[in-house]
């Protein structure tokens, strides 16, 4: 063991700063620095060497993984160390707050709930809510569709999208329980900006024709009809001069069609100029205002519905107690920021704060912090400013070039003002990757500074907070035996055949090559870094890496035929392959006869194994008679034209197809899946080759979805449009829990949830992917800055004007942030690698080549593209096209009146080449991949060599229960019992029903359960310990009030009130030996539970559990208590007692085992 003192100064200098700095303050932590070690040791410091308890330490973060891996290097470090404090913490570290930024907002929120009408049992539940959004929206709209606003928007949108878009989405996605939207008072700022706007436009159209009318000199036709059309123009309008607003925007349109061309009269040419600018500003900016001044009324009135919406939704929440988690997030802010009390408690509880990855923060999160990190002797109305913190209170670690949530709500300038205002000399940064080999780590130097932006080029404005700023990073690794290196892909587009089914598609051979490059890998040993040298790669050594996983089928293609193992984050291609391919088309005909793309699929299925000749037969009978769709699938009749062998196939096909037809609405989806893989022999069928048994783990993943869909109560008709509409939109498969048997593999998985992760070799794919194009399709645009607008659509007087000012005004910045985001992601993906790291993607680059001469293929007797035959250019050649490829792309957006814009990795990363060669980076060409000839025996058309009556029928129990609420422990012995003993003489001890009491008059009358009426009296009594006001109802209160005294005024209550350590409504997880009345003896199995009141008096930790019931029966709840007992006394390590406490009599009753 090692002291605080002797840990902290094993660290590296500027570890050692920032463990144990003594302000506020920002450390900037890079990819692979060792951030997680200086938490460990920050933490260590304040218990040490500050003498803080860990319950007065909040240590927060963003997932529940993050927390649990720093709650663990955290909790090793104190019970390494050999301080008493440290000890002391140990022996305490129950008490500690390691959490998520969720969690603890959770916390305060169900403290703080009742001020704004919603339950503390409320439930977060996303999915809920917005089924709920969605549950009110069609009606409420329906109720509403003679509105003139709505009628305005059917024009551009069809009723599902007003319900589900314009109503639901808006409320789901900004419109948080606590902090609901004014849509009256957006409306009218939203007014006086366009007000402004419109003057400021109108200005300078006028100074523009102005300038036109003052021009001379110029000639041609083009002039001519610009010195023509310039008397016509209308005065300018007033915004509530409807005819003036449409007479102008004509006036301009026509002038902006008028065809001036490159010429040298200087008038011509300044007349181009300034009707360009017209056309490319001023005209769409004046558009996008009269947008808003020609609906007004339309987009006042869409305002007044949301805020009826939005009533009616709020309050169906409050109903149902249902919150998301930015419900909660923001609840908590409000309320801390609008109840002193509150806040002053949850400050007075938080000495220091430590905050991992603030990054990926938002403006919200940073005002939580702000909140409870005030000083003690303020708590102003709003939110303090830096000056209005303590002095060493705020503990962040992040890094602004791995900020990559933005889509979650994410903002990086959040962070950088952050790190702006505690900036100081005496900051440390943690700069030194300790991941990453140093030959790779200076290639990386080379690279980013062509990939982030320079501040030093801002001279004429600040340099923008949403842009991260690249500083060298320091190498650590230096590893004998290594050869660390990157390799940039190029598959060049332009260079690919046309229409040619024997070459694999651009995307194909990237994804053919990668599969290619691993093999060879892993076949070659290629050395990667072991804990005590170095070692040959593995399978699980490698990742792929995909900005999306649109493409990422390819890649589980090519290596299930490659067969090298792998492991993905979410299925892109489980539609793509036969196996479940076959499966949905057999259920889908069972349900669908006239589906002929499914009859056709299992024809040419392995169950069939039918010929060529038959399945043709088999369709064109399908096409003639008179008997419907179920009668024309596999007629009986084919069998005399069909040879024997095909006959048996239709034959065995129209038996499945009966059988399915007969059970498709009587038996559960998985259940008819399970019976074509395993009863109707698909399974035998792969495993009689071992080339495709890759395709094995497919089924099971099918089946999942099925048992889910079982599970929803869905029937075989929607399972089945589902899976349809997830195949036509490759929509990945998420979310399903399967326990397939992997040992290692190549990771498949997406930059974002790499993350925090590292490999020894690094495969960076689809860096041509251009992602997807920001626009403005919601009914409703949203901002940060203006918050809501509504997209109205274009008048009908003015079909030009149909943009949104808000949306236009922020498209450029939205742009630009969106790059800054690209170039973070691409960070985050390079510094994953540790030795090896490869980049490739497709690009059109270059001039298209003129295409090969065509060889003649002696075994076909038929020409093919000559593809095969084309070379890999060398690097120099590679390096002059993309020189090439960065000017085409300047000189077009110039044409345009635009600046560049950047959206592929490559676009980013290519840079560096720009200048030459890149020292340990080298640029590939990946020249066209031909396919690969097809075996022989096609086994598509496999005949099947067993019979499928024969296969032994596999029977599956369910197993049993493992874990249980330890409140149902009594219910479910005595609901076993009579099962197992269902004609027994069954008796229940007769109770004395005591008279009703006041108490129950009280819960009538006010229309309270009993379950209601007890959770309130947890809450009192919880509030009297912790010195807080409880928020009960007002019928309720006095009663309410009046039990939580006699609990703390009882003797057992005093002993809780003095004790040094206490805990309320303690959640438990324990084992515990089951006997649950079934005959079948004890068996261990799980139970949680949530004790009302625990604490330790010293002799023995003792275990409250408050009763509201008015019969008083203690052996209704001996088993509960038993495992409260074992749970508590494993707990604490001593003995334990446990009490009923019966809060309407104030009995106390012992309850012993």
């Amino acid at each position: 063991m090692k002291s605080c003192t002797e840990y902290i100064d094993e660290l590296a200098p500027s570890q050692r700063e920032a463990a144990r700095i003594g302000k506020n303050a920002v450390i900037a932590a890079g990819a692979g620095s060792g951030k997680t070690r200086v938490l460990a040791a920050r933490y260590l410091h304040l218990v040490v060497e500050r003498k803080i308890p860990p319950k007065e330490i909040l240590a927060l973060t963003f997932t529940k993984k993050a927390a649990s891996e720093m709650y663990g290097r955290i909790y090793n470090t104190l019970q390494n160390a050999s301080d008493p404090e440290a000890q002391e913490a140990v022996a305490n570290f129950h008490e500690a707050r390691i959490t998520t930024i969720d969690s603890f907002c959770n916390s305060i929120a169900r403290d703080a709930c009742r001020r704004y009408g919603i339950s503390p049992d409320f439930t977060i539940d996303a999915a809920q809510t917005s089924a709920l959004a969605r549950e009110l929206a069609l009606p409420f709209y329906l109720e509403r569709r003679k509105s003139p606003a709505i009628r305005h928007l059917l024009r551009a949108n069809t009723q599902q999208t007003i319900a589900d878009e314009l109503f639901a989405k808006t409320m789901i996605e900004h419109s948080p329980v606590s902090s609901p939207i004014d849509f009256a008072a957006l409306f009218e700022a939203q007014s006086r900006e366009i007000s402004r706007e419109f003057a400021r436009a109108c200005g300078e159209i006028a100074r523009t024709v102005d300038a036109l009318e003052g021009l001379e000199g110029g000639t041609g036709n083009p002039w001519s009809e610009m010195k023509e059309l310039i008397p016509c123009a209308p005065a300018i309008p007033e915004e509530n001069d409807r005819d003036g607003i449409r007479e102008l925007a004509a006036f301009l349109i026509k002038l902006t069609k008028i065809p001036f061309r490159a010429g040298k009269n200087e008038a011509v040419m300044e007349a181009k100029e300034l009707i360009q600018e017209i056309k490319k500003k001023t005209l769409p900016d004046y558009l996008a205002l009269a947008n808003f001044l020609l609906n007004k009324e339309v987009i006042r009135e869409t305002g007044s519905l949301l805020a009826e919406f939005q009533e009616l939704f709020h309050r169906e929440k409050r109903k149902r107690s249902l919150m998301t988690f930015a419900d909660v997030s923001r609840l908590a802010v409000d309320a801390l920021r609008d109840d002193h009390d509150l806040r002053k408690a949850v400050k007075e509880s938080i000495s220091s704060i430590m905050i991992d990855e603030f990054q990926d923060d938002n403006e919200l999160q940073r005002n939580l912090l702000f909140l409870i990190a005030e000083k003690p002797d303020r708590c102003a109305d709003g939110i303090p400013e830096p000056q209005d913190l303590k002095p060493e209170g705020l503990f962040f670690v992040g890094d602004e070039k791995q900020s990559i949530y933005r889509f979650r709500g994410a903002d990086v300038s959040v962070f950088r003002a952050l790190a702006r205002d505690f900036a100081g000399e005496d900051t440390p940064a943690l700069g030194t990757n300790y991941r990453t080999e140093a030959a790779l780590i200076d290639t990386f130097n080379r690279i980013f500074p062509s990939v982030f932006l320079n501040p030093a080029f801002y001279t004429e404005q600040a340099f923008p907070l949403y842009e991260a700023e690249f500083s060298p990073i320091i190498a650590h690794r230096d590893t004998a035996g290594l050869s660390p290196r990157m390799e940039a892909l190029l598959v060049r587009k332009d260079v690919f055949p046309e229409n040619d089914p024997r070459c694999l598609s651009p995307h194909e051979t990237e994804a053919a090559e990668v599969a290619s490059r691993i093999q060879e890998l892993v076949s070659l040993g290629t050395p990667v870094r072991a804990e005590d040298g170095i070692r040959p790669c593995a399978w699980d050594d490698i990742a792929i890496l995909f900005r999306s996983t649109t493409r990422q089928y390819l890649y589980e293609r090519e290596l299930r035929s490659r067969g090298i193992p792998y492991q993905a984050e979410s299925l892109r291609g489980l539609f793509g392959d036969a196996p479940v391919n076959d499966l949905y088309a057999f259920l889908r005909l069972a349900v669908y006869p006239a589906d002929d793309e499914a009859y056709a699929v299992v024809l040419r299925g392995p169950l069939a194994g039918i010929s060529d000749l038959a399945v043709a037969e088999a369709l064109m009978a399908r096409r003639g008679g008179q008997q419907d769709a179920a009668g024309k699938t596999f007629p009986a009749e084919l069998a005399s034209r069909v040879s024997d062998n095909d006959a048996a196939g239709l034959s065995r096909l129209r038996e499945i197809f009966e059988w399915l037809r007969e059970n498709a609405d009587r038996k559960p989806a998985a259940e008819l899946v399970s019976h074509l893989w395993y009863d109707r022999g698909y399974r035998q069928v792969i495993l009689e080759d071992p080339a495709l048994h890759h395709y094995l783990e497919l089924y099971d993943y099918f089946f999942e979805l099925a048992r889910t869909a079982d599970a929803k109560g869905e029937t075989l008709a929607v399972f089945l449009d589902r899976v349809a509409q997830m195949m036509a939109n490759e929509i990945q498969v998420t979310d399903l829990d399967i326990p397939v048997e992997r040992h290692g593999g190549v990771r498949l998985m997406t930059v974002h949830k790499s993350k925090g992760l590292e490999f020894p070799i690094v495969f960076l794919v689809d860096c041509g992917n251009q992602g997807r194009e920001a626009g403005n399709s919601d009914a409703v645009y949203w901002s940060d800055a203006e918050g809501a607008s509504i997209n109205s659509g274009a008048p009908e007087d003015l079909p030009q004007a149909g943009s949104n000012w808000f949306y236009l005004k922020a498209k450029e910045e939205e742009r630009l942030r969106t790059e800054a985001e690209i170039r973070r992601l691409l960070y985050v993906a390079m510094t994953r690698a540790e030795t090896l790291l490869f980049a490739s993607g497709v690009l059109s680059i270059g001039e298209e080549e003129e295409a090969a001469e065509p060889e003649e293929d002696s075994a076909h007797g038929t020409t093919v593209a000559g593809a095969e035959a084309r070379e890999a250019l060398p690097e120099a050649a590679l390096i002059e096209l993309v020189a090439a490829y960065f000017d085409k792309k300047e000189t077009t957006a110039q044409k345009k009146g635009e600046k560049r814009r950047s959206r592929t990795f490559f676009d980013f990363l290519l840079k560096a080449w720009l200048a030459g060669p890149v020292e340990g980076a080298k640029l590939a060409d990946i020249p066209p991949r031909m396919r690969e000839a097809r075996k022989a025996a096609d086994r598509a058309q496999r005949t099947l060599l067993f019979k499928p009556e024969e296969i032994p029928e596999s029977a599956y129990q369910k197993g049993p229960r493992e874990r249980f609420a330890a409140t149902a422990l009594h219910g479910l012995r005595h609901e076993n019992a009579i099962a197992a003993n269902p004609d027994g003489e069954q008796t229940t001890p007769q109770q004395s029903e005591p008279p009703a009491d006041p108490i129950d008059a009280l819960l009538d009358e006010n229309g309270v359960t009993a379950a209601e009426f007890g959770t309130w009296a947890h809450r009192a009594i919880e509030a009297r310990f912790l010195g807080l006001q409880a928020f009960l109802p007002e019928a309720l209160a006095p009663a309410l009030e009046s039990m939580a005294a006699r609990f703390l005024e009882s003797p057992l209550g005093a002993e809780a009130a003095a004790a040094q350590w206490r805990e309320s409504e303690y959640a438990f997880i324990t084992r515990w030996e089951l006997d649950d009345g079934s005959g079948g003896g004890k068996r261990s199995v799980s139970v949680s539970g949530q004790m009302d009141l625990v604490f330790d008096r010293g002799d023995a930790v003792v275990v409250v559990d408050y009763k509201t019931d008015r019969i008083e029966d203690p052996a209704l709840h001996a088993e509960q208590l038993a495992v409260y007992r074992k749970a508590a006394a494993d707990l604490r390590g001593k003995k334990a007692e446990t009490w009923l406490f019966y809060l309407r009599s104030g009995n106390a009753v012992l309850v012993e085992g």
